[in-house]
């Protein structure tokens, strides 16, 4: 029976080649475009999944009123993740992250110990070591456990490990911008940092356990420069541990400790609290909370997340009435066919069964050709998204769940015209009559306008943003930025800058110079 049905259905695509290719076509390039938009929201769905128990771990964000508004920020002094795991019961541990360029995060000239080269590298960052515990990954050489608990220690990942020392890092030791007073020592080399982490884009970590930044910058509760996260003990309750946190940093430490040192102390701030964001929601939620700079790449939004789900549902369900349309638009072709076969037999059941066999094939067809163009495609939608997309063969439930949501919607769009074809008459239909009714013209119609609707309102949005986009790329910023160079890994020579900049600026080719 199956067989059969198989057979039928192929001969009829064989012998409709125009038909089929503009239902398979049209079915492929929707798959193609659904399946792009699908991983890019997986992306942005799966920061810091990998990193375990993600659950207890949360950002601390500071909460004031501002006029009508509310701002917020991650910015915090440098004594309050100690005091906060040492004071408060339900917190296991707390770390500092310092993304701050002030004190060296960032970009850096580095030399490695006894080589005269000199290296310009991006990545740089301050961390406590319980942040490499929080947010563990897997240790290619070295011990990670003690790795940052001593000062001037680092901690490299893979790639540079490769790139600067062949792989064998341990041990080796670095100064950053010609301050060879200051060796940094590598104790171990960790996993590149994946692309959907919080961590993603540092490669040198290095030890918050060394000197302050500036006399008594380590116990200074008036600036706030540090990212702090906390990591809750099991079972711990989030709201009490959050009112808790709140207490100890607003009340206990801050406010009072500013005011013993004569810092004046705004009414924002009095009214201020803490708040704890789970780490699982940092990536597509803190559009409201101020950077301030400390940011390593962009934060994701979850409207656009949304947004994009939306438009994958509204060009499949394209696709899906597209199908119908054409289906019961080809009905004329297949009238005599339905004539005949009742005429010897066949019943309304039996039919539907075709048909419907008849649309699977013609959706596992266009699936076959999705993949295809998604993975011919793929290059190009990561280079205008900025992202290193994939398509996870090797994910155990990523081909069984294309294929059951290819036999679903194969099922729901053939479902209407299998009805539809199987309900006409034999008479009418061996006889050439008109064999369609006015409720079937009416929802064919009705489909047909939608169709044209939907695709005109999905046109104009991709106009507008290509738009937006062209604006961008092509504002008036003032200057023209492909005549100016920008000299990176200067800091180790800024006593000599006026040096610096008379000797570029007697270059003939150089209008003029200016050092920040």
């Amino acid at each position: 029976m199956i067989g059969n049905n198989l057979k039928i259905a192929w001969r009829n695509m064989a012998n409709n080649k125009l038909y089929s290719i503009i239902k398979i076509g049209g079915f492929a390039f929707s798959i193609a475009i659904c399946i792009l938009i699908v991983l890019y929201i997986r992306h942005e769905t799966s920061y810091d999944k990998m990193y375990p128990d993600m659950d207890r771990v949360f950002r601390l964000i500071v909460s004031a009123p501002d006029g009508d508004k509310v701002r917020q920020t991650f910015a915090f002094p440098a004594p309050a993740a100690k005091t906060l795991q040492e004071e408060i019961l339900s917190v296991e541990l707390a770390g500092r992250i310092l993304p701050n360029t002030l004190f060296g995060a960032g970009s850096n000239l580095f030399t490695v110990n006894g080589r005269a080269e000199n290296y310009l590298d991006k990545g740089f960052v301050y961390v406590d070591q319980s942040i490499l515990e929080i947010f563990p990954l897997p240790v290619v050489q070295g011990q990670l456990s003690h790795a940052l608990d001593k000062p001037n220690a680092i901690v490299i990942t893979k790639s540079r490990a490769e790139k600067y020392f062949k792989g064998n890092a341990v041990g080796q030791t670095i100064y950053l911008n010609n301050n060879k007073s200051i060796l940094y020592n590598i104790t171990a080399v960790i996993d590149d940092v994946p692309n959907n982490s919080s961590l993603y884009g540092y490669d040198y970590f290095i030890s918050l356990a060394g000197e302050p930044f500036y006399p008594g910058e380590q116990n200074n509760w008036g600036a706030t420069n540090y990212i702090t996260y906390v990591k809750l003990k099991e079972n711990a309750d989030i709201a009490n541990a959050q009112g808790s946190i709140s207490k100890n940093y607003i009340q206990d430490h801050y406010i009072l400790i500013n005011k013993k040192n004569g810092m004046k102390i705004s009414p924002e701030m009095m009214q201020s609290t803490v708040l704890l964001q789970n780490a699982l929601d940092m990536h597509l939620r803190s559009k409201n909370v101020s950077e301030y700079g400390m940011a390593t790449q962009y934060q994701g939004d979850i409207k656009m997340v949304w947004i994009f789900a939306g438009i994958a549902f509204f060009i499949l369900l394209i696709a899906c009435i597209n199908f119908i349309n054409l289906s019961t638009a080809n009905a004329a072709t297949r009238a005599k066919e339905i004539g005949i076969r009742k005429t010897i037999g066949s019943n309304r059941k039996t039919l539907i069964i075709q048909f419907m066999t008849e649309a699977i094939c013609y959706s596992l067809i266009s699936l076959l050709i999705g993949l295809l163009l998604a993975f011919l495609l793929l290059p190009l939608f990561n280079n205008l998204a900025n992202k290193a997309l994939f398509i996870p063969w090797t994910v155990w439930y990523f081909v069984p769940s294309l294929i059951l949501s290819m036999l679903f919607i194969g099922i729901l769009a053939g479902l209407y015209p299998a009805f539809y074809l199987s309900g006409f008459q034999p008479i009418n239909a061996l006889k050439s009559k008109s064999v369609t009714n006015p409720k079937s013209s009416l929802l064919r119609n009705g489909l047909v306008i939608f169709q044209f609707a939907t695709s005109i309102i999905l046109i104009i949005s991709a106009l507008i943003a290509n738009q937006q986009i062209s604006f961008m790329l092509n504002k008036d910023i003032g200057f023209d930025k492909d005549q100016v160079i920008v000299l990176r890994g200067v800091t180790g020579i800024a006593s000599q800058a006026k040096e610096l900049k008379n000797e570029l600026k007697a270059i003939p080719t150089v209008r003029d110079v200016s050092i920040g």
